[in-house]
């Protein structure tokens, strides 16, 4: 009765039509004969609770089988006038034909097939042969054939008969329904004095449904397939007939399965906030078994109708990402084991579907050390949550890199430097905090918002640069982001230069203005020397982005650093040009050394300006600016 274990492949083949592959019609076949055998089952067992439960009406007697069962059953159902009642429905003696140890054949076998008891219906059926006639010889193929259905010899020696002796003639329904049942002749025949609760009608659909070509072949008309059953219970009928009320979920979901709907069971079912986690778990068994259509996008519909395959599609990762949403931020960990069962998934919008919700996960909590792991100070990484699902270190770097990608794409900068540092990507952790620095190398010292913010941004750059020196990563290459050794080196050097032109502007902002002068002198970037300017603008052009957008800041600043230190010197010159201070006439202070040397470095700056001024970037009066403090340094 029960669905063996097989491949999505043959499941997506199943609902084709006989077109496909025979696996896919035996796995169809197999679905068909498992729904009727559940509701066999569950038929047989209400028989036998009616019986015991009305054991005196029943008089089952002291050797209990299927045909005594059914005799019991049918002393429960008979009423006071000896008529049989079905569905509130009194049908009279002389409608029914036959009789069985007193009570009617025809309903008899219709009660022994409903409950799976064939074997038993075949037994009767040939005791009783006068009475059944040929019924007897096509029940036992019937019953004995791989798929419940007669050759086609059979079936055309059936339906002659039941047209000519049977049709015309009888009016017992239990008659007519099982000539129906055993040739499949008539499936839109409803039944409805038989046929009383939506079991017996989904059973009796099932035995009408046609799952081999031969037995297509055989019916001589266009048959009743699966397709045509799965359509007429979920699009004809739909939850509005079998759970008007929205109020018995479970009662549509069993129609759903027994006619292997399990994607549109599972939607149903997942609806009800009720029945959500049951929803989640039978998927995810469906899903190991391949037994479920899986929707190849993550932020798509729960349910989409596949139009090339004729079916409908789960959007699995939805359905397992909207159960974890209640517990993801609590319970890290418990949500992880979940998103692995997606890993064999692939979104083509957004790649692996186990690390999308992953990299949704880390970005939403911020636990990166309890998922991802976290680095040592001598560089080597704790494992992390993630560590258990990844086959191999550069599987799990992967996965980092990923999520610190689409945080720099949300402009998540310092966290997704952390991420990439983390995953080993030590060029792509230099690149971004280079253009990162950049932003705030020449930030005015001012509000406490942006102290706050450049000086954590420094600290994070000056603890990364220990680091890297310490491990040699400067001379390595880059991590698995693209970028090779020489692109490692430049922007190792473009790292120092900026942390360089950090220190010279955090120098100034403190007063320290001839250690910051001599910085800026010493990296050359500005020329304070008439023999140096050709070099200087030379080297200008091949400056890197974040070092060059700073230029025109650390000229101006170059510049007032120089005025004031010459103020400063020409404030102890008496106008003579002798030493203010007779105590200090013996002392080599060199003041008007200084002052000559400012207006040197004064006009080189200047000079320097003018010739790449049409290349500096931002605004265009940095130029204006150097000229009229130079020309207060007369």
């Amino acid at each position: 009765g029960s669905v063996a274990a097989t491949t999505q492949a043959h499941y997506l083949l199943a609902t084709k039509g006989f077109d496909a592959e025979k696996a896919a019609r035996n796995l169809q076949r197999q679905f068909v004969q498992g729904g009727r055998s559940f509701l066999e089952r569950e038929f047989w067992e209400y028989i036998e609770a009616t019986v015991r439960g009305r054991s005196l009406q029943a008089r089952l007697g002291g050797r209990p089988g299927p045909q005594s069962y059914v005799r019991a059953f049918l002393n429960v159902i008979t009423g006071s006038g000896g008529n049989v009642h079905v569905a509130g429905t009194a049908l009279r003696d002389g409608v029914l034909e036959g009789e069985v140890e007193g009570q009617p054949l025809w309903a008899q076998l219709y009660y022994l097939m409903r409950g799976g008891q064939w074997a038993a219906a075949v037994e009767l059926a040939a005791q009783a042969a006068q009475l059944t006639e040929c019924f007897a010889d096509y029940l036992r193929e019937y019953v004995a054939s791989e798929d419940r259905c007669l050759g086609e010899d059979s079936t055309a020696g059936l339906r002659a008969f039941y047209t000519r002796k049977v049709r015309r003639v009888s009016q017992d329904p239990f008659k007519l329904l099982c000539y129906n049942l055993v040739g499949r002749l008539e499936s839109a025949m409803t039944y409805p004095t038989i046929v009383a609760t939506q079991e017996d009608f989904v059973w009796l659909k099932l035995c009408f449904v046609h799952t081999s070509s031969a037995a297509a072949a055989a019916a001589g008309t266009p048959v009743y397939t699966f397709r045509d059953l799965q359509l007429l219970l979920s699009e004809r009928y739909g939850p509005d007939h079998f759970d008007p009320q929205r109020n018995a979920p479970l009662r549509y979901v069993e129609v759903l399965l027994v006619s292997a709907q399990f994607e549109r069971a599972i939607e149903y079912l997942a609806a009800s906030q009720m029945h959500a986690c049951e929803a989640v778990h039978v998927s995810v068994a469906m899903a190991h078994y391949g037994l479920l259509h899986l929707a190849p996008h993550l932020d798509a519909d729960l349910l989409m109708v596949c139009p090339a395959r004729d079916c409908d599609v789960l959007n699995y990762g939805r359905l397992l990402e909207h159960y974890t949403a209640a517990f993801a931020r609590t319970d890290v960990e418990y949500a992880i084991n979940y998103y692995y069962l997606l890993a064999a998934l692939e979104d083509p919008a957004v790649g692996n579907v186990f690390v999308e919700l992953v990299k949704r996960l880390v970005l939403a909590t911020g636990e990166h050390a309890l998922l991802l792991g976290r680095l040592r100070s001598d560089g080597t990484r704790e494992v992390g949550l993630l560590d258990s699902f990844v086959q191999s270190a550069e599987d799990n770097n992967y996965v980092i890199g990923v999520i610190a990608c689409e945080a720099e794409r949300e402009g998540r900068l310092e966290e997704a430097v952390k991420l990439f540092d983390l995953g080993g990507h030590h060029s792509k952790v230099l690149s971004l905090l280079n253009g990162r620095l950049s932003q705030v190398v020449a930030m005015p010292r001012g509000a406490s918002a942006t102290l706050a913010s450049r000086a954590q941004i420094k600290n994070l750059a000056l603890a990364i640069e220990r680091r890297y020196a310490a491990l040699h990563i400067f001379s390595a290459g880059g991590g698995d982001f693209g970028f090779n050794s020489a692109q490692m080196r430049n922007d190792a050097a473009t790292f120092r230069t900026l942390l360089n032109l950090m220190d010279f502007f955090d120098f100034n902002s403190e007063g320290r203005l001839r250690e910051a002068l001599d910085l800026v002198e010493g990296l050359g970037i500005v020329p304070l020397s008439a023999d140096l300017l050709f070099e200087a603008s030379e080297n200008f052009r091949n400056l890197p982005g974040p070092v060059k957008r700073n230029v025109p800041a650390l000229m101006l600043a170059t510049m007032q650093i120089i005025h004031a230190l010459y103020e400063e010197a020409r404030a102890r010159l008496l106008p003579s040009g002798h030493l203010r201070m007779q105590q200090e006439q013996g002392a080599d202070v060199g003041y008007r050394d200084v002052v000559d040397e400012m207006r040197r470095k004064s006009r080189a700056l200047v000079s320097f300006g003018g010739m790449v001024q049409h290349a500096l970037p931002g605004p265009g009066d940095v130029n204006a600016q150097l000229v009229r403090i130079d020309e207060r340094i007369a």
